[in-house]
């Protein structure tokens, strides 16, 4: 099941979203909208505005990583969710454990084209990459015999 967009608004405004497409969710988020989440909306705009602000001031920094993990480490310092603030829930702590996946043939099978589809496209990324670079310093790249 595709999860849409709309649906993701519960989680950042603590308003229940239901339906089935996107204007059932629209309608939804909107006749449940007086029942949003003050404290967690709040959180949410605060951490949108942080996200904004360190896309334009430092484009380059990894945007996405610091605005998470300062949330998770506000949220985890003032036991914000003791406060109103709707939580994922608790991180386990530790590594997983290394296992060997149960796959089935069935399931082989099925991975087998989207593999092979993935394979053609990293390739042709990989080979337009190379393309790039080389293209700067006036070289250039055999696709064939990268690939043998």
């Amino acid at each position: 099941m595709i999860v849409s967009q709309l649906s993701q608004l519960s989680k950042v405004t603590g308003v229940p979203v239901e339906g089935d497409g996107f204007l059932p969710e629209a309608a939804s988020f909107l006749s449940n909208l007086g029942r949003a989440q003050l404290p967690t909306l709040a959180l949410s705009v605060a951490l949108l505005v942080l996200l904004l602000l360190v896309s334009w001031r430092a484009p380059r920094a990894p945007g996405p990583l610091i605005v998470v993990v300062l949330g998770a480490l506000v949220v985890a310092l003032f036991a914000l969710q003791d406060h109103g603030i709707q939580v994922v829930g608790p991180v386990p702590l530790g590594l997983p454990v290394l296992a060997v996946p149960d796959v089935s043939a069935t399931d082989l099978a099925a991975l087998i084209l989207p593999a092979f589809g993935i394979t053609i496209v990293a390739h042709t990324d990989n080979v337009l990459t190379a393309r790039a670079f080389a293209d700067r310093s006036g070289q250039s790249v055999d696709a064939k015999a990268a690939s043998s």
